[in-house]
Order: structure tokens, then sequence, then C-alpha cells
């Protein structure tokens, strides 16, 4: 049921039942299987080029999309609490010139709070994504976040051209971590789920 020649840019699972996948796409939106992936139909934003997804762990019906701007379409950010089934668009920071967004996430401890990787920042919001503001970095390309599973608030991104940086207060205060990384170019970030303060990153 997935589109023939495309990209899959990103992956989100319901963790009260892992057979449900929802699939960020290229040109062609959301696409989601009940069944571990089997099979997949069409949610919507066709034609769209979704980038990011995340599902709340705490409530699943909640699904944040982001998009990337092309031809006609300004791209932004995407709310749904039906599961997907409709969504509505999320007023964002006027400083988001960009509208690109690279990755979410959801806090581990804190089922209100979600953060967005953006091409012209970090944005994060606390009601579940239905408002955001600015978290940081403005202007530089965010390309990856990681949440501590064990620590609510403590939060990694991969900076494109800086490396990556760590807060432990939500995304108020940051300090880098950029020793012993062979690039600066970080494209994605994973915690070690038996043991937090094992962060692995992989460049570009």
């Amino acid at each position: 049921g997935l589109p023939e020649q495309t990209i899959i840019y990103d992956l989100a699972i319901d963790t009260t039942n892992p057979n449900v996948i929802y699939a960020g796409i290229s040109g062609e939106g959301i696409f989601h299987s009940v069944n571990g992936g089997e099979h997949w139909t069409e949610l919507g934003l066709a034609d769209i080029e979704v980038r990011a997804l995340a599902v709340s762990a705490s409530n699943p019906n909640i699904i944040i999309a982001g998009t990337f701007p092309a031809g006609a379409f300004l791209g932004g950010l995407y709310r749904s609490t039906d599961k997907g089934n409709s969504r509505s668009v999320i007023n964002i920071p006027g400083f988001w010139a960009h509208r690109c967004t690279t990755s979410l996430i959801f806090d581990a401890v804190d089922e209100n709070i979600v953060y967005a990787a953006t091409f012209g920042g970090l944005l994060r919001s606390e009601d579940k994504g239905e408002n955001w503001v600015e978290s940081g970095f403005r202007y530089r390309h965010i390309e990856s976040l990681a949440v501590n599973t064990s620590n609510g608030g403590t939060l990694y991104v991969g900076i494109w051209g800086g490396g990556v940086a760590k807060s432990t207060d939500n995304g108020n205060n940051w300090t880098l971590a950029t020793t012993g990384l062979g690039s600066s170019n970080i494209q994605t970030l994973a915690i070690d789920p038996s043991n937090p303060n094992i962060i692995y990153a992989g460049t570009f």
C-alpha cells in the first residue's frame, strides 16, 4: 500500500499498540498501518513532503507532523487529535522563516511537552503541540533530537555544522557537547535505553 519509488523520511509508532505505525513520505503525506507494516493506507496531507512525525505516548490520539515547503506550499506544522484522520495547522512563532521541520519528539516524562527541530532553530510546546515558543538556536539548522527516557527535561539536539548540544531544563539553557565528534554535521541521535549516559550520534 505504500507508494513505489518514494522516500520515507520518518516513522512513528503508537507505544500503546506497536502494530500501529505512521510514515511520513516525500510528496505523499502520511500513511499508516494497523498491522505492523503489512498493509498501509493514506491518512492525508497528500502531495506534501512530511519529514517528521511524533505520537504522544500518553495520548496516542495526538499526532504532530512536520513538513517542508514545496512549490506553492509554505510548509509548517500540523496537529491531529484523532490519530491522523483529521488535522489542523499549528500557529508557530514568526521568526521561523524557513518553515522546514526535520525532527519531532515528545518529552519522556512530561506528556505535555513536545519539541520540533527546524531549519530556523528549536521550538517547544507545553500543551501537546497546540502552541509553540522559541527554545534556542535561532536561525540554526537543527537536524535531530533525542530525549532521556529516565530523566524528564533532558534533551539533546544535533546542530548542522555545530555538533551536539544538551539541555537539562527543557531547552531553556544549553551546553555544547562536541568533544570527540569527527564531524559537526549531526544527522541523527539516539540514547541507549539501558544506560542514558550513552548517546549515539550519526554524522553526515
